[in-house]
């Protein structure tokens, strides 16, 4: 489990659940030790047993050998899964495959081998930016477009490792490869580039969302908004969820418009191309001041309505050009504000309650924010409220 979603847990008051196996119901020595434990386990100090408490009880519990009785084990429940793909072709990428036979099935599936179009003279040497994925490279196709070069930080050699994050590559670029909007960033296709898999898109001349908005300070916020939701209106209706909107992840082109990129932990409710259930089971990035409660303490994994929590967040990130829960540093704070329930401050200089539209935005990133997922509007909702 991840340790934001153990403190998250504790936060709320969840106490772990009873071990069946090892403490059966109906033996009367393990409902004694049940018992004791829920007691030190209390939320008030005041009710929980002294330490010599605690010892005279598990003297008189542990005396027989209860723990060494025969009881009926009770299997673990399934896993909850939001995203179940159908599945319309017979082609599976596995961990057996080759480099060259995923591309391949790629190929067939969608994705453009662009290798004959890139003037392969005009590569950066150097990388210009880096990431958890690897490294991206500035370069040129033949016809002189800039593009960036994401470089995935892979061994190309048949370990078991290795295979599983070609495939995981692989989802990843059929995924991406199904998108075409103004405001999802184009994959123009896929090559290899010093032994690694390189994912090719145009370049964005402007970077990041955060670093757009501190050289542009008055850059329209609200129409920024607007069409970042455009994108997730369109990945939402091609079943698609995104799984880590954020500021980082949105990219501005030339012409000033936001682009959303990076679908590696992207899910695509109907799959054409077949993979095996660990790359389509997609956890989340754990962008912990963008990622939904629910998200968080793993009762859910990413869905359509944990992306209307992120894009809430990345909404507030775009007006303000702060994070969400800027002034909180510490991660454990954080974690303890999330399960408090307690929503990001109102930022009164960006979002001033005196007006009116003003105000209307901020009932719908409450909305937004709302723990109870159904109270949450669609993301078409956000994009017409916004707009």
């Amino acid at each position: 489990m991840w340790n934001g979603a153990a403190v998250l847990k504790i936060a709320n008051g969840h106490h772990p659940q009873r071990p069946i196996a090892h403490m059966p119901y109906k033996n009367e020595k393990a409902d004694m030790l049940w018992t004791l434990l829920g007691e030190c386990w209390a939320s008030d100090p005041q009710d929980r047993p002294t330490s010599v408490e605690v010892l005279a009880r598990m003297t008189d519990i542990v005396s027989g050998s209860w723990m060494h009785a025969s009881c009926h084990c009770v299997p673990n429940s399934p896993t909850r899964r939001d995203m179940k793909t159908h599945v319309a072709s017979n082609t599976i990428i596995h961990r057996q495959m080759s480099v060259e036979e995923t591309l391949s099935h790629l190929y067939e599936h969608g994705c453009k081998d662009v290798t004959r179009l890139i003037d392969q003279t005009k590569y950066s040497n150097y990388p210009v930016s880096y990431g958890g994925f690897g490294e991206v490279y500035g370069g040129k196709l033949k016809g002189g477009s800039q593009i960036a070069l994401k470089c995935l930080r892979l061994v190309l050699d048949s370990s078991e490792t290795s295979q599983k994050q070609i495939r995981n590559a692989a989802h990843e670029l059929y995924i991406w490869s199904k998108c075409r909007h103004p405001n999802v960033l184009e994959l123009i296709g896929v090559t290899q580039y010093r032994d690694q898999i390189a994912m090719i898109s145009p370049w964005m001349e402007h970077g990041t969302l955060g670093r757009y908005l501190s050289r542009y300070p008055r850059a329209d916020r609200y129409t920024l908004s607007t069409q970042i939701a455009d994108g997730i209106v369109y990945l939402h209706g091609e079943n698609i969820v995104h799984g880590d909107i954020k500021g980082a992840n949105i990219l501005i082109s030339r012409d000033h418009t936001p682009v959303i990129t990076d679908f590696g932990t992207a899910t695509l409710k109907e799959y054409t191309l077949k993979f095996t259930a660990s790359a389509t089971t997609s956890k989340p990035g754990m962008s912990l001041r963008w990622t939904a409660p629910e998200i968080l303490e793993e009762a859910t994994g990413i869905s359509f309505e944990g992306d209307v929590y992120a894009l809430g967040m990345t909404i507030l990130e775009t007006i303000t050009g702060e994070v969400p829960y800027f002034e909180t540093v510490n991660e454990s704070a954080l974690v303890l504000k999330i399960a408090r329930q307690e929503h990001p401050t109102r930022p009164e200089a960006k979002i001033p309650s005196n007006d009116e539209k003003a105000n209307i935005l901020w009932l719908l990133l409450a909305r937004c924010w709302s723990y109870n997922t159904q109270d949450r509007p669609t993301v078409a909702e956000v994009q017409k409220t916004a707009s």
